[in-house]
């Protein structure tokens, strides 16, 4: 219906947009790739964003063989540092990210979101970050100062400096 009120692009957006199902259909992620990626009159097919636990052999196959699908992928890391991902209740680690990244090295432009100045981020922890966006091959990585959230596990904490996070923020991006 949207493309035939002419629009040329469509984003697939959503919380945990991985998990998205529709038993009755039978459909995945893969799937809904595939078939609103073939509408006839559709340039473009976007994902908004997907978590890098949703990322594997089927979903990279459905945007290599869908020709609409967007070469830009934005998959969130938040954090290079295991410990520190651990605390934020990430569900991987960066060995995972990176090894699930790999397949999608080559054909994808990668972007991400990290996170600095988390709770339990010291100037180590930091260091795994720039290793590992590094190692990713990410070519541009939305950097955020982590700030306090009412009902988080971490509302009450705020160790990290604002001058450190403003630092560590402008490293990132560099």
């Amino acid at each position: 219906r949207r493309v035939a009120q002419g629009h040329r692009e469509v984003v697939l957006t959503g919380i945990n947009l991985g998990c998205y199902r529709d038993r009755a259909a039978g459909y995945r992620l893969p799937r809904l790739v595939r078939e609103a990626g073939a509408t006839p009159g559709l340039e473009r097919l976007r994902l908004s964003s997907i978590e890098i636990n949703h990322v594997d052999e089927d979903l990279v196959r459905a945007l290599r063989e869908t020709p609409t699908a967007s070469r830009p992928l934005h998959v969130p890391l938040q954090s290079g540092d295991d410990a520190v991902l651990r605390e934020m209740g990430r569900r991987y680690s960066t060995r995972t990210y990176l090894r699930r990244l790999e397949p999608l090295r080559e054909d994808f432009n990668l972007t991400s979101d990290v996170i600095v100045g988390f709770p339990a981020e010291d100037e180590l922890a930091f260091d795994n970050t720039l290793r590992v966006v590094g190692e990713a091959g990410l070519t541009k990585v939305h950097v955020f100062p982590y700030s306090p959230r009412p009902g988080t596990g971490t509302a009450a904490e705020d160790p990290v400096p604002p001058q450190v996070k403003k630092e560590r923020s402008a490293r990132l991006r560099a």
